[in-house]
């Protein structure tokens, strides 16, 4: 699989650029130094840096404060409440706590500081396959869709850095033939699987990475001998369970989505196998396998630990693999309908024609998709235009998936080459990754994918054989760019203002500041008490109070028993009354259950103010 290279990087044939064909006296120069593309990538750092600290979600980062401060309290995620995730951000985030303070602006920061590395290793990856200019532009492409957007600490970014890291290993894998690199990559996918359970799918598309590497592509002929049966057969298996997750949301959605593209991916994966023999392969690759999976092992193990010295596996187990479920019933939103996919894959193919087509051809793919932005605007309104690009965004991962697998299922006797090998890595990542959009299809789950998506297409573009960015190739991805750069500042526009609350050093909405200092003015005048309950999912009341939660609950739909009204009312009542809760604070129902439970809590709480959406009732 190895072949001889450069330890560095960035070593591509001469080409003629984009400049020189048009303009014959012109050249670029070979690109910037290393040195100077962080200097040219500043402007977008900085932009990301001034989100940092605006856009205070109190639900969610209210999770992770509220999480925090009950594991420095000495309790455990899943064994003494209801973790949100699988318990390694909890804990990693409870570090942060005691090392730095106790501020949500801590969790920013790591992220902006994983980010940063993220940035390193995926510039570092397309130069793998672009020259120096199209490297600097696709990494500049990257920080536009990354957490500008929203720097809320959501495990999916730690998810997403970790697989990007892990591309980076199985392409050292693929340079060098040293299975310890598959080993790192296995223990990235365990700490990701510790962050969140979507880890899996990093798991799974290392085995398909590999699975694909190992091929022998540079076949002409069909073996009878061939491992296609197997890979027949665990492609099957792979489809149906990722039919069984993606349907209950739209059918013919999902299918748009997520089925029709992940089963072109495992018909390049069975194509390939069809021209490897299995006597040749699957020694090999049995090895491969085992590395992934010692590496995993690995990578769990400090989240694993503590559960074992304390007995308590079982409840960790039931958090991570069972509890998640209820998300598809009650926490779920569905992706587009699939009339708006097929008009945004429909663009995404004009665009990913553009940027890989010749040069003729890319004018016309090109001009074909800014006119069609051009009539939108003229004829609906410039507003529309930002629906359009995120859907064109959206539309681009299964387009590139699809296409890049016809070509990664070809017999392809230069597939050793540097942009071969990459596109054979990423499109599986690519691929799997766009799972994260299930159950929760919202516009921001694009963006978590949408980053690793350029790249991908990228590469794509320098399998065609560009290695840097055409002119109106460049115009295109400007207007994804603009876009970005245009919502992510409207999105912050109101989210300026400084938060008063202890702990709280972020900034947000003046609602916000409005709703919840009127909220705990209230609590501290009607109860000195220790202890207060919050509902449906406000966590953040706990961590703005201090004060202490009585139950297991941070995200009301995970309770055990939610399901079950009547049986949930009557426990979380003996929960109050035993810690002598004086003070409760309600919000919207959100679900019929929500409704008896908030029916018993004005019985029991008949004294109330209302504050906007939030309830504040004592006896």
């Amino acid at each position: 699989m190895s072949h001889s290279r450069k330890e560095e990087v960035g070593e591509l044939p001469p080409q003629r650029n984009w400049v020189a064909q048009i303009f014959p006296r012109f050249q670029l120069t070979a690109g910037p130094s290393r040195g100077w593309v962080w200097v040219g990538l500043l402007p977008a750092l900085a932009f990301t840096w001034t989100r940092v600290s605006l856009g205070w979600d109190p639900h969610d980062e209210g999770v992770f404060g509220h999480s925090a401060d009950r594991i420095l309290q000495g309790q455990m995620p899943h064994r003494d409440f209801d973790a949100v995730y699988s318990g390694g951000l909890e804990w990693a985030f409870s570090l942060l706590v005691a090392i730095f303070g106790r501020d949500l602006i801590v969790f920013r920061i790591a992220l902006f500081g994983i980010f940063l590395v993220t940035i390193w290793f995926t510039h570092r990856i397309a130069l793998r396959f672009l020259d120096k200019w199209g490297a600097f532009l696709s990494t500049a492409i990257f920080i536009s869709l990354g957490i500008g957007q929203t720097a809320v600490p959501l495990p999916t970014w730690f998810n997403v850095s970790l697989a990007i890291v892990a591309i980076w290993t199985v392409l050292r894998f693929a340079e060098t033939d040293h299975r310890r690199w598959l080993v790192l990559g296995g223990v990235l996918a365990g700490i990701s699987i510790s962050i969140k359970i979507i880890g899996l799918y990093h798991l799974a598309a290392a085995l398909f990475a590999v699975a694909l590497l190992r091929a022998d592509r540079r076949r002409d002929v069909l073996l009878t001998g061939s491992v296609a049966p197997l890979a027949a057969v665990f492609g099957a298996v792979f489809l149906g369970l990722v039919w069984a997750v993606s349907a209950p949301q739209a059918g013919a959605s999902a299918f748009l989505n997520f089925l029709l593209p992940l089963g072109a991916l495992v018909a390049a994966v069975v194509g390939a196998a069809r021209r490897t023999a299995a006597k040749q392969v699957l020694p090999e690759l049995t090895l491969d396998v085992r590395a992934i999976f010692l590496g995993t092992g690995l990578g769990l193990i400090p989240l694993l630990l503590p559960y074992l010295v304390t007995g308590s596996l079982p409840e960790l187990l039931q958090g991570v693999l069972v509890s998640p479920q209820s998300r598809y019933e009650y926490a779920s939103i569905a992706l587009p309908p699939a009339p708006d996919l097929i008009l945004g894959m429909v663009l995404a193919a004009s665009l990913l024609a553009g940027m890989t087509l010749r040069m003729r051809s890319s004018l016309f793919a090109t001009g074909a998709f800014l006119g069609a932005l051009g009539v939108v605007a003229l004829f609906i309104g410039t507003g529309r235009l930002s629906d359009l690009a995120l859907l064109t965004l959206r539309g681009l991962i299964p387009i590139l998936i699809i296409w890049g697998s016809v070509l990664v299922a070809r017999s392809a006797p230069d597939f050793c080459k540097d942009e071969h090998r990459a596109l054979t890595v990423l499109l599986p990542f690519v691929a799997i990754l766009s799972l994260l959009q299930i159950p929760f299809a919202s516009d921001w789950y694009v963006f978590f994918i949408g980053g690793l998506a350029i790249l991908g297409t990228a590469c794509l573009q320098a399998v065609r054989g560009v290695r840097t960015v055409a002119p109106l190739t460049l115009a295109t991805t400007v207007v994804l760019l603009g876009w970005s750069f245009e919502h992510a500042t409207s999105v912050s526009s109101d989210q300026r203002v400084s938060m008063p609350f202890e702990g709280v050093s972020v900034k947000g909405a003046a609602d916000n500041l409005i709703r919840y200092r009127r909220v705990l003015s209230l609590v501290d005048s009607v109860s000195d008490g220790d202890a207060i309950f919050a509902t449906p999912y406000l966590p953040e009341i706990y961590y703005l109070t201090g004060r202490t939660n009585p139950t297991r609950t941070i995200v009301d739909i995970l309770d055990a028993d939610y399901s079950d009204g009547d049986l949930r009312v009557a426990r979380i009542l003996r929960q109050l009354k035993s810690a002598a809760v004086d003070v409760v604070v309600t919000g919207p129902p959100l679900w019929p259950q929500d409704e008896s439970l908030q029916v018993a809590l004005s019985a029991t709480f008949p004294l109330s103010v209302k504050v906007d959406l939030l309830t504040v009732r004592w006896r």
